[in-house]
């Protein structure tokens, strides 16, 4: 039940860098595409633009679904496995 617990939390930490990534998204389709922006990139702060931030943060939106996908998986095949024992036990 401690693995359930601990991919939980994982997956709860990923869908709540979804949410970050879809709000600085939001913000940023609203400035222009040209303008500079700031990121932070391995602890390095880089000035890039507004448009290659974004393609590089959907990116990272594109993986955290499918983490989030697979984390929600593995929670669900542990639960599974932790019911149907149980229910043999009793």
């Amino acid at each position: 039940m401690s693995e359930v617990f601990a991919l939980s939390t994982k997956l709860n930490e990923v869908q709540s860098e979804i949410k970050e990534l879809e709000l600085v998204l939001s913000t940023l389709k609203e400035a222009d595409e040209s303008r500079k922006c700031f990121r932070m990139v391995g602890g390095v702060l880089v000035e890039r633009t507004v448009k290659e931030v974004t393609g590089a943060l959907e990116q990272s939106k594109t993986a955290m679904v499918a983490a989030s996908e697979q984390l929600t998986k593995q929670r669900d095949e542990l639960l599974a496995k932790d019911n149907k024992a149980a229910t043999a036990t009793a």
